[in-house]
């Protein structure tokens, strides 16, 4: 019989699957947690435990090879246990007394031979932890890595791409708990009603007009513009982020809960389930919208993935038009994806003419030379800027998918262009804040040969659609919008 907390256990188990089957932690979580008897704190703390391993894995596993003589001491299961505990100690402030002796009751329940060595290397934890992380996080850029909980080659990327006092708050805010998002489904609900079901059900909420960019002179666009202008975008850069116009960027329909638990609520599912309101972040709703501005009466979802952008363009176009946008083709090079795409469809009441299965990178084998008013391209990218959500992104990429992952932007765009009508749009997003996959995949494009025939349009006085990452706000995502000219 164990002493160790039937909480810690459960962390202990998300992060055994996080590892093993290279998933995603809040999706392993509910499953997890089911089979354990928890009471509400315990359930919040066991979620903590293993979102919070997962987000500082690296660091906790540098500590810890600190206080081995080899890396190799620990088998893997048991150094998941004994992350547990070392995330305690370093970034919860738990007495470490207690740390310890749940640490060494843990590893014990995993394997009972290791007591022994949990004992020793939590210990030295313990003491290192006085230390920790190494230096001074204001001016280190290393130890402020390491406080956050972040590769430190990404963490100086990130000083690189931003400047160092936006490096230490985008760090700081991607540990926090990211908030949920949801658009109500023009298809299938009017706002009134789906109003009445959430006060009717007590589930506090809050509507989002719209995403407001970083004004000229504001600290966000002040540091952008260093950014950009950094880049081979030289005097241009300035334009990039700097807002002249309102700097309001519609989101028709968003909602914002108050409390990211009640995204499990019975009511709010039944919602889901019903197409009633379709769970998205903000950001990527704005992106949506403007997409289906300038959707006429054909678009092409070059890489739509499990199709959520391509319902909510359906959506904003009902609710702006009073129809939907006639011919919408999705496509994705998953097949697997292709099902639940046309399930989730059905379910929102979303008119999709064809789902396809096909390379992005080169639309003209399942196209041919179809042309469409809009095209969209959602780059699958590396998802910086999710990194609330994703925490198991930071310890995964790596500086060589950085690069692949430009590269295959490159590759898109010329695709995409080619599916393009004369006069018509080519919308290019992503949920990174990586410079490469951003404004430097726009530039280099338009000074292509077939982007040569493009030019960016105007969004909300910028030239392109980059909110920061704040509390409570929007992932930080990215979109262009780029005419074809005739």
């Amino acid at each position: 019989m164990t002493k160790a907390s039937a909480a810690r256990r459960a962390a202990y188990e998300a992060l055994m699957l996080v590892r093993t089957r290279a998933a995603f932690v809040r999706d392993v979580l509910p499953r997890v947690l089911a089979r354990y008897h928890l009471s509400e704190s315990d359930r919040a703390f066991a979620t903590r435990l293993a979102i919070g391993c997962v987000q500082t894995q690296g660091t906790l596993d540098e500590m810890l090879d600190r206080a081995m003589r080899t890396p190799r001491d620990a088998k893997p299961r048991v150094r998941d246990a004994l992350r547990v505990s070392t995330y305690e100690m370093l970034f919860l402030d738990k007495d470490h007394y207690a740390a310890v002796d749940q640490g060494v009751e843990l590893a014990g329940w995993v394997a009972p031979k290791a007591r022994g060595l949990a004992n020793a290397v939590l210990r030295k934890v313990a003491r290192l932890a006085e230390d920790f992380p190494f230096g001074d996080p204001r001016s280190d850029i290393a130890a402020a890595a390491r406080a956050h909980g972040f590769p430190v080659w990404l963490a100086q990327r990130l000083e690189m791409w931003r400047g160092p006092a936006q490096a230490r708050r985008f760090m700081e805010v991607s540990n926090e708990q990211p908030p949920v998002f949801a658009s109500i489904n023009a298809l299938r609900a009017a706002e009134r009603d789906v109003v009445v079901a959430l006060e009717a059900a007590g589930i506090g909420f809050a509507r989002l007009e719209g995403i407001v960019l970083p004004r000229a002179g504001s600290e966000d666009a002040e540091e952008d513009r260093r950014v950009l202008v950094s880049h081979p975008f030289g005097e241009r850069g300035a334009d990039f982020v700097s807002t002249d116009g309102d700097g309001f960027v519609p989101t028709p329909g968003c909602i914002r809960l108050e409390d990211a638990a009640a995204v499990a609520h019975p009511a709010f599912t039944e919602l889901i389930a019903s197409g009633a309101v379709i769970v998205a972040d903000a950001a990527a709703q704005a992106v949506a919208a403007l997409a289906a501005d300038h959707a006429q009466t054909s678009l092409l979802d070059a890489c739509a993935g499990r199709g959520t952008k391509a319902l909510l363009i359906q959506s904003d176009a009902m609710r702006r038009c009073g129809r939907q946008v006639e011919h919408l083709c999705t496509l994705d090079a998953v097949a697997s994806k292709q099902a639940p795409l046309e399930d989730h469809a059905r379910a929102c009441g979303a008119h999709i003419s064809a789902v396809l299965i096909g390379d992005a990178t080169d639309l003209s084998a399942s196209l041919g030379d179809e042309l469409f008013d809009t095209v969209l391209v959602d780059a699958p990218c590396t998802g910086l800027g999710t990194l609330r959500r994703h925490p198991e992104i930071r310890w995964r990429i790596t500086p060589d998918e950085l690069e692949a992952a430009a590269e295959l932007d490159s590759r898109l765009l010329e695709s995409a262009a080619a599916q393009v009508a004369p006069g018509g749009t080519l919308v290019y997003a992503t949920c990174t804040i990586a410079p490469a996959e951003n404004v430097c995949a726009i530039e280099q494009f338009l000074a292509s040969r077939c982007g040569a025939s493009y030019q960016l349009q105007p969004i909300a006085g910028a030239s392109l659609f980059a909110p920061p990452l704040t509390s409570g706000g929007c992932d930080a995502h990215f979109c262009a919008v780029m005419t074809k000219r005739v």
